[in-house]
């Protein structure tokens, strides 16, 4: 869980089942029960099946992930469940920077902060293309590649600047 300064909260894999949404009960306030982004690194069960209770128990406004499919029935009930509550999906393939919080400036100075804080930046590092291609080989829908391990998010969270 990513909590920027503004409150943006940003959760990067589930985990498997069981185990996370009793963890984030732990340290969101009671009447929080709101996600902003959720990022699927890649869809093995130990990265995603936590991710199902977060779904049924909480508001996901965003979801992040490659569109590389898992045939198994943990990820397709992660998928039915993002339908049903018509969760926004963000397809991951390529490097790109993604602003999830503007700065916030102010006309005048508050003692102890800065008069502009930075933007939170979500910097793609990887996939830097379209994975759902599967190597530049066009597949049948549900087919995976070998390793899927190979086809996880990687990106870095940074502040920017903007005066």
């Amino acid at each position: 869980m990513i909590e920027t300064p503004q409150g943006k909260r940003i959760l990067v894999d589930g985990g498997p089942p069981g185990n996370l949404a009793p963890k984030l009960g732990e340290y969101l306030p009671l009447r929080s029960r709101t996600i902003d982004t959720m990022i699927l690194t890649h869809p093995h069960m130990d990265h995603m099946a936590g991710f199902i209770e977060v779904l049924e128990r909480y508001e996901v406004k965003e979801v992040w992930y490659t569109g590389v499919v898992h045939t198994t029935r943990e990820f397709e009930r992660w998928l039915r469940l993002i339908k049903e509550k018509n969760i926004p999906m963000r397809k991951i393939a390529r490097r790109e920077d993604i602003t999830v919080e503007r700065s916030t400036c102010h006309s005048e100075p508050v003692e102890g902060s800065p008069r502009c804080s930075p933007e939170a930046v979500i910097r793609i590092l990887y996939p830097d293309h379209d994975l759902s291609d599967l190597e530049g080989v066009p597949h049948e829908k549900g087919a995976e590649p070998d390793n899927l391990n190979n086809t996880s998010i990687v990106f870095r969270l940074a502040p920017r600047c903007r005066l």
